[in-house]
């Protein structure tokens, strides 16, 4: 299957359409999540407004991306957040990702859950991303609660494939 063209430079897609490029997007590999990802929501204007205030609401202002490396398990990365502090990136909650079938669509998708100790309100939440022809992912984040069933549009950018230090 190809994959879909890029979202727009604007990112002004409705939330159907973007759900639509996810579901017409390409089957993912890990690989495409190993190194530093810039995040940017995408979708409505009002959807990228309340977006910025909602992820800080949750525990992550300023949330500017994620970074995943490779772990023993070749099937399996670990990550973390990225956040923009004082214009530097710091790392906020851990991330662990898979390819596994979405609860969106049961088609492949790099699934990320949030393990301890991200706090209980991101264990209720999954990432799940495609690739788009552009090269970025288009993700939607599901929650296991009742909100927006077809998951909260956002878009990720590699800035490096190199494999990010994993803590300490």
């Amino acid at each position: 299957m190809s994959r879909p063209a890029a979202l727009s430079d604007s990112d002004r897609a409705s939330l159907t359409e973007v759900r639509g490029l996810f579901a017409a997007a390409g089957e993912p590999t890990a690989d495409m999540l190993v190194g530093r990802h810039r995040a940017r929501f995408v979708g409505p204007a009002w959807w990228r407004h309340l977006a910025v205030g909602l992820v800080a609401a949750l525990g992550m202002p300023g949330w500017a991306g994620k970074e995943f490396w490779p772990t023993a398990d070749p099937d399996v990365l670990d990550g973390r957040n990225l956040l923009l502090r004082r214009g530097a990136l710091v790392p906020s909650f851990p991330m662990r990702a898979r390819v596994a079938p979405s609860r969106l669509d049961g088609g492949p998708a790099l699934v990320v859950t949030y393990p301890v100790p991200a706090p209980w309100r991101w264990r209720q939440v999954t990432d799940e991303l495609r690739p788009l022809a552009s090269g970025s992912l288009v993700g939607l984040t599901v929650s296991s609660l009742p909100v927006m069933p077809g998951g909260l549009p956002f878009r990720l950018d590699r800035e490096s494939a190199a494999t990010p230090e994993p803590p300490g």
